[in-house]
């Protein structure tokens, strides 16, 4: 029932953080992003809570975002919180 998507959009000229504030105004999402570090690079993190319990971490592609998000069932949604927190400490950008 784990499961980590990986996805890429336009940032249309913005920088990653106004990126993220912009589309969790777009998506109504009211869980406030932090800032994390991947590959010695700035990044984001929020909860999601529109469709279910939800993490995405967006990490800055240029003129892309990278957006991996991990969702469970509300039950196990724990249970693979540290291998998604493994895989984004794991990645290595070049």
């Amino acid at each position: 029932g784990f499961k980590v998507d990986i996805a890429f959009q336009d940032k249309q000229g913005k920088t990653l953080k106004q990126w993220v504030d912009s589309n969790a105004t777009v998506t109504a999402e009211t869980q406030k992003s932090k800032e994390i570090t991947v590959s010695d690079e700035t990044a984001y993190q929020q909860n999601l809570t529109k469709n279910g319990q939800q993490v995405a971490t967006y990490i800055d592609r240029g003129d892309k975002v990278m957006i991996i998000t991990y969702s469970a069932p509300s039950a196990k949604f724990g249970e693979g919180g540290d291998f998604y927190n493994n895989l984004i400490t794991s990645i290595k950008l070049t």
